[in-house]
């Protein structure tokens, strides 16, 4: 996705585990991503509105300008009264209500930022996108229950921090 001016916020119409679905060939079958770019964080309360049974989960790309404290309680009023989950770029928001996130560690970020420098220096980096190899679950249980979720079991067993 192409950013000229605003922020976008992803709207996730249907997300599903296609690869355990019997019949189902490919994503593009179960994901419907509706991508909407606010001009600012004044925007946000209306499209939110606007998209009222039109969205299955929201899911919070991070940028400075939708990145508040006054959005995230918007966010997580609007998955918890709407019951559908809300999934954040970090563990921090999921602390603060948002339903899951899949990040990395900032400790993680640097290490690969410190492998990157390595490789450039030595002359053998290769112009490749570096991304830290380890991610982070995080999984707000009360969250999630808020949103109409009920989190499998073996799923909280393999998240990296279960918020009660």
């Amino acid at each position: 996705m192409r950013q000229t001016s605003g922020e976008w916020i992803q709207i996730t119409c249907l997300i599903g585990f296609f690869l355990a679905a019997p019949g189902i060939a490919s994503a593009q079958e179960v994901i419907d991503i509706l991508s909407e770019r606010l001009n600012g964080p004044g925007d946000l309360p209306d499209r939110l509105r606007n998209l009222f049974r039109k969205a299955d989960a929201i899911w919070l790309l991070p940028g400075p300008v939708l990145v508040s404290a006054q959005n995230l309680s918007i966010l997580k009023e609007y998955s918890w009264s709407n019951r559908i989950p809300f999934y954040a770029p970090t563990a921090g928001f999921v602390q603060q209500g948002a339903t899951a996130s899949v990040s990395s560690r900032f400790r993680e970020v640097g290490r690969a930022a410190g492998l990157a420098a390595q490789e450039v220096l030595s002359g053998e980096w290769t112009l490749e996108t570096i991304y830290s190899e380890k991610a982070e679950v995080t999984i707000n249980v009360k969250a999630a229950e808020k949103a109409g979720l009920e989190i499998p079991k073996g799923a909280l067993q393999r998240a990296d921090k279960v918020l009660p």
